[in-house]
């Protein structure tokens, strides 16, 4: 405890004095309170006797011994070193620390005046090193923030300019890569990424200039067709725009045809490391083009997938040059008829395919009548003028299959293939080919300003039947064309003087052939068909021409030539209105009666409409009419065909295919036919009894017929044996001479009489 007593003085006037006890005690716990600056630091304050007056960590203990309390320093000897030493009044900092209770403090110690107290406080040396502490983390912090703020910073000088700009001088050259020869990196500057930039587009305008100086298409394709990469110096020139090619295959573009034609040129140059000289065709917009590929592997492609440069040059161009050399060649300049060497070509296939599929063909020799005195009166522009028209009118006469050719001057030759295997046939064909071209020819011409009337001399020859060299042909025609001239111009003759007589004689038959329908010269005739018992089942009209000179005349010497020309529809349609005109007066004694009816006027568009017509004329009943058909008619048309044959089964008219096992597809189509009866042709029968393959022929036939649930029939049968062999193969209805020859209405209807008769 200190007593102070102070003076007071007011305005320097004493006026008394102030005292009081302070408690020194008091005043440290106080002092120590509110200076304490570190946490957890310790004060030790110790009288002249060495009590302690403020124990520090044992505060709490002091305050309730004071008198008796005394540190446990056996446990702390460094603090009990520390206590123990003499201090001055200046303040003394100890050079090692103490520890209390395992915390390393920091000594500070002094001597107070006048009391001679001694004064410790023990610093933690933790809180001493805080701030440093906090101050190396901030520090650290500060100096990370700043490298992260420089690196980022510099990461952002980099990418704007290093990484962005190596992007992009990238992007373009993969660009470029890929195709894009306008791909582009423009950038300024002079460090290494500018220069490989400059460089770059420098090799880039280099490439592309020498690119846009080849004329040719240009492709980076691997070995299944896919497109890499594409260039073309014209657009126009492309399958397809370059964008739809990237990716593609050239199967997806280009035809199949020009397609397979790139892939093989593809795997040669896998083989052989190029290819050249492949051509294929692509229809462009602009018309079908011509391209000639040349090829190179590219020597870097790695094995699994090879890369090829493909070069597509354009040679339409070319090959228009090449057609038009090969048209010069081979054709006519003023006619574009085929030429003399062109001519001569032709006539050897079409003489060696007639002798190979034994069809004979025909050489017709033209020359213009009077074609001179045209030239020497009117130029040689009139003349020429005549001559391409002469070679329009021959073109337009002909078939598509025949040649038309100018020899030289005014002399024209036609070949006219595949006419007949019948040699007679054939001239007749070739003898209206002829007439029609006779007759165009000589139809009036305009000239310019010249109207003009013009004819020709033909002369024919036949080829087919043996080899004959196409020189001797030529020298026949042409000898034939002379003959006509002799005649008179104007006018046709055979080579062969006996072939002449011939056609002579045909076309008068067929002149007179055409008066007979007018003149009521045709007849029917009726062979009775007969079941094995030799009961009556119907009969066949069979047509006859009562010829006022040659008497009665059978159908094979005149239906042939009938045939040749459009005279058979007329005689068809005649012969079905007598055989409907028959059965009428048939009625009360009805009998089935069959017409033949031939390929042509089956086809005829109005031939169901014309047989309905005659049925509802002559109002008979449809099912006593039988029409029997060869099987010519399957060569064309099939479909239409039983179409056909189904609306006459609906009108209720039977159909038999006659002639059957000579024809031609007949068995392909036979389950397909709506037909009722086969009629077994008298080939196979008239030799029946001796020849197997004939026997073996019928056999099948009614074999076929009978799985078919068709009726068959037999013609040509003449005698017992033959009637019996065919019974014994399951045959049972027969016409032939055996039962009844070919005779008129009434001797029929006599006939039928007697047997009835005779049965009785």
């Amino acid at each position: 405890m200190v007593s102070a007593i102070l003076p007071l003085d007011v305005n320097h006037h004493w006026i008394g004095n102030l005292g009081r006890d302070i408690s020194l005690k008091n005043v440290l716990l106080e002092l120590f309170q509110y200076s304490q600056y570190y946490q957890k630091e310790q004060h030790f304050v110790l009288d002249n006797q060495g009590h302690y007056l403020y124990a520090g960590t044992w505060q709490s203990i002091l305050e309730k011994n004071p008198s008796n309390f005394k540190p446990n320093l056996t446990l702390e000897p460094e603090l009990n070193h520390l206590l123990q030493q003499k201090l001055s009044t200046q303040p003394q900092a100890f050079d090692q620390t103490i520890s209390i209770k395992g915390i390393p403090y920091i000594a500070i110690g002094v001597q107070l005046q006048p009391t001679n107290w001694q004064y410790f406080r023990l610093i933690p040396v933790n809180q001493i090193l805080a701030p440093i502490h906090q101050m190396f983390f901030w520090l650290t912090a500060l100096i990370v923030s700043i490298g992260l703020t420089v690196g980022l910073l510099i990461n952002l000088a980099v990418k704007q300019h290093i990484i962005k700009r190596l992007e992009a001088l990238s992007k373009a050259v993969r660009q470029y890569g890929q195709g894009d020869l306008n791909a582009r990196y423009d950038v300024t500057g002079d460090d290494e990424i500018t220069q490989t930039s400059l460089e770059f587009n420098a090799m880039a305008d280099q490439l592309q200039a020498t690119l846009e100086a080849i004329p040719d298409l240009l492709f980076e394709m691997d070995l299944n067709g896919q497109y890499y990469a594409a260039h073309a110096p014209k657009l126009d020139i492309l399958a397809a725009p370059i964008k739809d090619l990237l990716g593609k295959n050239v199967t997806d573009i280009a035809p199949e045809s020009a397609a397979r034609i790139v892939l093989s040129a593809l795997h040669e140059a896998q083989q052989n490391n190029y290819s050249h000289g492949k051509q294929l065709s692509i229809p462009l917009a602009q018309g079908e083009t011509w391209f000639e590929l040349s090829v190179a592997k590219k020597s870097n492609s790695n094995l699994t997938n090879p890369r090829f440069i493909v070069l597509a040059r354009d040679i339409s161009d070319r090959k228009l040059a090449l057609k038009e050399i090969e048209h010069l060649a081979l054709y006519d300049p003023l006619t574009h008829l085929p030429n003399r060497r062109l001519l001569l070509d032709r006539l050897n296939q079409a003489v060696t395919a007639s002798v190979r599929n034994a069809r004979l063909g025909a050489l017709l020799f033209l020359d213009l009548d009077q074609f001179k005195t045209l030239n020497d009166s009117f130029g040689h522009h009139i003349g020429d003028e005549l001559l391409r028209q002469v070679a329009i009118r021959l073109k337009g006469c002909v078939r598509e299959v025949d040649t038309v050719a100018r020899l030289g001057g005014d002399e024209f030759v036609v070949i006219v293939e595949d006419l007949s295997v019948e040699f007679n046939t054939t001239a007749i064909q070739a003898e209206n080919m002829a007439h029609k071209i006779l007759n165009a020819l000589q139809q009036p011409y305009q000239l310019s300003e010249v109207a003009h009337h013009s004819t020709c001399s033909i002369g024919i020859t036949l080829f087919g039947a043996q080899q004959t060299s196409i020189e001797e042909l030529l020298k026949q025609a042409d000898i034939a064309m002379y003959q006509a001239k002799q005649a008179g111009r104007n006018t046709v003759r055979f080579f062969n003087s006996q072939m002449q007589e011939k056609i002579t004689h045909h076309v008068a038959i067929e002149r007179e052939l055409r008066d007979a329908l007018y003149q009521q010269q045709l007849t029917l005739h009726y062979q009775i068909q007969v079941d094995g018992f030799g009961n009556k089942l119907g009969a066949e009209a069979l047509i006859r021409w009562q010829h006022p000179k040659h008497g009665l005349l059978s159908p094979a010497q005149f239906i042939p030539l009938a045939e040749s020309s459009d005279l058979i529809l007329s005689i068809g349609q005649w012969t079905l209105n007598a055989a409907c005109l028959q059965l009428k007066l048939w009625e009360n004694n009805p009998l089935t009666v069959s017409v033949n009816i031939s390929a042509k006027q089956f086809h005829q568009a109005e031939f169901i409409t014309q047989v309905k017509d005659i049925l509802q004329r002559h109002k008979i009943n449809p099912r006593y009419l039988k029409f029997e058909l060869t099987e010519s008619i399957l060569l064309d048309h099939v479909e239409s065909t039983i179409n056909n044959m189904s609306q006459l089964k609906e009108i209720g008219i039977s159909i038999a295919l006659d002639d059957f096992g000579t024809g031609y597809s007949s068995l392909q189509y036979l389950k397909k036919l709506p037909i009722d009866e086969l009629k077994i042709d008298q080939t196979f029968v008239r030799d029946i009894i001796i020849d197997p393959s004939d026997q073996a022929i019928v056999r099948t036939i009614i074999v076929m017929a009978n799985a078919l649930n068709l009726n068959v029939i037999a013609e040509g049968v003449e005698t017992e044996a033959q009637k019996q062999s065919l019974l014994d193969k399951g045959c049972t209805r027969f016409q032939g001479y055996l039962f009844g020859k070919p005779m008129s209405a009434d001797a029929l209807e006599e006939m039928l009489k007697q047997r009835l008769i005779q049965k009785i």
